[in-house]
């Protein structure tokens, strides 16, 4: 019963629903079955020989087994690579092996974990976003860990983007006093000694470790925090339930109330998420939620005018994507698709002045978020020969090329500015 509740107590909470709605977040669920088949079979492996020693074929399957599923979870998601260190933690404080087999099994994992993270940030491009200074790291860490363990405790206000990025936190001053919460709850957890609950502890900080802001990540540019960084470290909720149901108690009384709030607990839990489901049914309803938890959200005013957008609201896509630069001036993205509004709606002057927005700011932006430069080229090649301007219509299909010589509505442009110059060359007119 208590492995049940806290499995329950792991996939009912609020926050957990983003990365199942999410189809990007699929992702998430991969890596997070994989990175839990691992540490079961592990388990198991451990278990088998510590309390059997004549088991060692099956031993064997069970650590093969969790070798296989830990080198397969970073192909899902690379954070998976925080497996080891789970491991780790749950040999040590549960099963407390010794130190000499725990670094005979999880060497061999260690060994693979280190040179792949090294190579995975080798090849990737260059993020772009604005770095917090190292000495702020750690800080930015503590004040993202309390953000969640905030949400955990009160998961209302759940978005798709919070808007706390360093720099924003860095600025406003908060990372001053939000250590104080995840640093008071350690030593408590600390003097108490229970191991459960600092096991607990240990898988919610491991889980979430890649994303706390010690390394830079491209989605630092929108926030630092999101619900589906999480999903592993919801773990930590699940065997906080387990091993309150599973403690020994002096007398039923106290057992039982622990039951009751922990019953209670996933009943509300439960009617939160079924709530927070609903505000992903559907791209309108989502981003009109994101909005309402975080009014100076930039990509959400972007997004949903991009929804408005495709649905022909062009007055409220509009707006919208003014609102995007309002809030975010250097947004390149909300700026190409407001000149798509303008055209559409007749004003190709106004249009220009943002296309040509676009193409000085979308160098300032991570470059895996910038908007399509030949695209932008080709929009604007487009606007110039509508004012009956080939010359410099031709010049931008020519840049738009340049950026992707697979551009083929770029090459077909070219070819009828092109022509038409040809025409008016060839005109006795001119």
């Amino acid at each position: 019963m208590p492995a049940f509740v806290g499995a329950l107590g792991f996939a009912l909470h609020p926050v957990q629903v983003e990365p199942v709605a999410w189809t990007s977040g699929m992702k998430d669920l991969l890596c997070g079955l994989l990175v839990m088949t691992a540490l079961w079979q592990y388990v198991s492996f451990a278990q088998t020989i510590a309390t059997d020693t004549t088991q060692r074929q099956r031993s064997r399957w069970h650590y093969a087994l969790a070798s296989l599923a830990f080198v397969l979870a970073p192909l899902a998601k690379p954070t998976a690579m925080i497996t080891p260190l789970l491991a780790l933690i749950l040999d040590v404080l549960i099963l407390r092996r010794g130190w000499r087999q725990v670094a005979l099994a999880l060497g061999p994992w260690f060994v693979y974990a280190i040179p792949v993270m090294l190579w995975t940030k080798a090849a990737q491009p260059a993020i772009g976003v604005p770095v917090a200074p190292l000495w702020a790291r750690p800080l930015i860490a503590l004040d993202s860990l309390a953000f969640y363990m905030a949400k955990i405790a009160l998961p209302i206000n759940l978005g798709v983007d919070y808007g706390r990025t360093p720099i924003r936190v860095l600025h406003d001053g908060s990372l001053w006093w939000t250590w104080i919460p995840p640093v008071a709850l350690g030593l408590i957890l600390l003097a108490l000694r229970d191991r459960w609950l600092l096991v607990a502890a240990g898988v919610f900080v491991a889980g979430v470790a890649p994303v706390l802001g010690f390394t830079p990540f491209l989605f630092q540019y929108f926030s630092g925090v999101a619900d589906h960084y999480l999903y592993i470290s919801m773990l930590a909720v699940g065997l906080t339930f387990a091993s309150l149901l599973a403690g020994q108690y002096p007398n039923p009384l106290r057992h039982r109330t622990v039951t009751g709030i922990c019953a209670a607990l996933l009943v509300i839990w439960s009617i939160l998420s079924f709530r927070q489901a609903g505000f992903w049914r559907d791209d309108v309803a989502l981003w009109e939620r994101a909005i309402a938890v975080n009014p100076r959200s930039f990509l959400s005013h972007s997004n949903y005018g991009v929804v408005l957008f495709r649905q022909r609201d062009l007055a409220r896509a509009e707006a919208l994507f003014r609102k995007a630069i309002d809030l975010k001036p250097d947004y390149a993205i909300a700026h190409d698709n407001l000149a798509l509004v303008l055209i559409q709606t007749g004003r190709e002057d106004e249009a220009i002045e943002h296309i040509k927005r676009v193409l000085e700011i979308s160098g300032q932006m991570p470059p895996a978020l910038r908007p399509r430069v030949d695209k932008a080229h080709n929009l604007f090649g487009r606007v110039l020969m509508q004012r009956n301007r080939p010359r410099e219509a031709a010049e931008h299909f020519r840049a738009a090329l340049r950026f992707n010589p697979n551009l083929e509505e770029a090459r077909q442009n070219l070819a009828r500015a092109e022509q038409l110059l040809r025409d008016r060359s060839a005109s006795p007119s001119d």
